[in-house]
């Protein structure tokens, strides 16, 4: 990896020729060179302005602000982070900001041959009052689907089901055994398209993810767990993702897993309770780990 004294934002040497160092007075980062050139004076000047351009599709969330930009032959997701409190701005002042996390960990993904969109845009500033402000964009993969839409959809046949679901466990023991954690593994946050014979799978929203060798069962099972895979699944999955166990048995332990934490939240104090239930088990998966 090649870090640029100016910036925390990662690039391997392979692709250091794509980007340029950002120039603005306040941002610090770097950008995809080809966006930079199609970029109007305004948006250069400051990167917040993207946000605002003519046709961008916006889209808020409880603590990011996410826009969809089109160009005439493509498009791209911009993502803005900051502090939502006084809170945040002291933890963020002393870590790495989630602007770079997302933006490393794609690169790391990218050099080991994992599909995930490429990165196009990484600043970073540190506000007046201790914060830090981050700015992501990665290129949009419109070929693909979400996960989510392909296991809800109709259209998909039963055949396309159970190959859908191998290819994924296939895919997910290759992350997995190359000792990445995802964090967020969740339906939304993986994208899937057809290929000559299969199915390709790129992730998403990487800003928690960790790399730890090896993982243990733990681990693994808490990672699949938020997926939430559909029971019909759940055999061509666990063949494919851990085919030195008996399918059959990890698909009843998953089941019973999942269950018996909806079941938990029809009890009084149901949230709570989950709550607690997941926490535990997240802390007991917690490890050894290190950012990318």
């Amino acid at each position: 990896m090649n870090r640029a004294r100016q910036s925390h934002f990662r690039i391997p040497e392979s692709l250091i020729g794509d980007y340029r160092l950002w120039a603005g007075p306040e941002w610090e980062g770097w950008i995809d060179r080809t966006l930079f050139d199609r970029m109007a004076a305004e948006e250069t000047a400051d990167p917040e302005n993207l946000f605002r351009v003519p046709g961008a599709k916006m889209v808020r969330d409880k603590r990011n602000l996410t826009a969809r930009i089109v160009f005439e032959d493509s498009s791209i997701w911009i993502k803005g982070f900051r502090p939502k409190n006084a809170m945040d701005r002291f933890v963020y002042a002393m870590k790495q900001g989630k602007a770079v996390r997302a933006w490393n960990a794609a690169m790391v993904l990218l050099e080991k041959g994992f599909c995930t969109p490429k990165p196009l845009i990484g600043l970073q500033r540190t506000t007046r009052a201790g914060g830090v402000d981050g700015i992501v964009a990665f290129e949009d993969l419109s070929e693909h689907r979400a996960l989510q839409s392909l296991l809800a959809a109709d259209s998909v046949d039963a055949g396309t089901r159970t190959t859908v679901m191998a290819d994924l466990g296939n895919c997910l023991r290759y992350f997995h055994d190359s000792g990445f954690r995802h964090r967020d593994l969740r339906r939304g946050n993986i994208l899937a398209a057809r290929t000559n014979g299969g199915w390709n799978f790129c992730f998403l929203d990487l800003n928690r993810l960790r790399v730890q060798q090896p993982l243990t069962e733990i681990q693994r099972l808490r990672e699949v767990e938020k997926l939430n895979l559909p029971s019909w699944g759940l055999e061509p999955f666990f063949r494919a993702y851990m085919p030195r166990r008996n399918s059959a048995e990890m698909a009843a332990t998953y089941t019973e897993r999942v269950d018996y934490a909806d079941r938990l939240e029809h009890l009084p104090l149901g949230k709570l309770i989950r709550k607690s239930w997941y926490y535990w088990w997240e802390l007991r998966a917690i490890g050894f780990a290190r950012r990318p």
